[in-house]
């Protein structure tokens, strides 16, 4: 420190931003873990017979009315397609 004294002024933002960017690599790992499960699961049921409720639902343009309050009369019914929401066909 007694012969470059302004070096931290290099190696604290450094040391932010690779903090920053191994963060972001974890948490990437970890979103697209979560949606190639949920991609297999959905092919599993595919391939047993299950079928999504979509016959009841709403156009898109619909739900995102009812999501957002413009048409009191509408419920959005698919908003949350989980694996539970099957049936079998």
């Amino acid at each position: 420190m007694e012969v470059y004294p302004h070096a931290w002024l290099f190696f604290v933002p450094f040391i932010l931003v690779s903090a920053f960017v191994m963060l972001n690599l974890f948490v990437a790992v970890i979103v697209d873990t979560m949606a190639n499960l949920d991609a297999d699961g959905e092919e599993t049921d595919k391939q047993a017979g299950l079928e999504p409720k979509t016959a009841n639902c709403p156009s898109a343009k619909t739900k995102s009315n009812a999501f957002i309050g413009n048409s009191p009369k509408s419920k959005p019914c698919c908003a949350n397609n989980h694996r539970d929401s099957f049936q079998t066909a």
